[in-house]
């Protein structure tokens, strides 16, 4: 009885734990791609990686320099 009362609170404490990194994880990763208004996300088809790029109107011009250097 106490040996299963032992395993049964680690294995809730691991759970715990578990739970609490995904938490941290997935709140890290809405701050990385936390952008301001004058920003957007744009994906580069070569390295399959998001970037961000300053919101204006030759923003093409910006890719293509981007991807150049890649």
């Amino acid at each position: 009885m106490l040996r299963t009362t032992f395993f049964v609170s680690i294995g809730v404490s691991l759970l715990l734990v578990l739970i609490s990194l995904s938490v941290i994880y997935l709140e890290r990763q809405q701050e990385r791609f936390a952008i301001d208004d004058d920003e957007v996300i744009v994906r580069n088809t070569n390295t399959h990686k998001y970037i961000r790029a300053p919101y204006r109107k030759n923003l093409c011009e910006f890719v293509d320099r981007v991807a150049d250097k890649n």
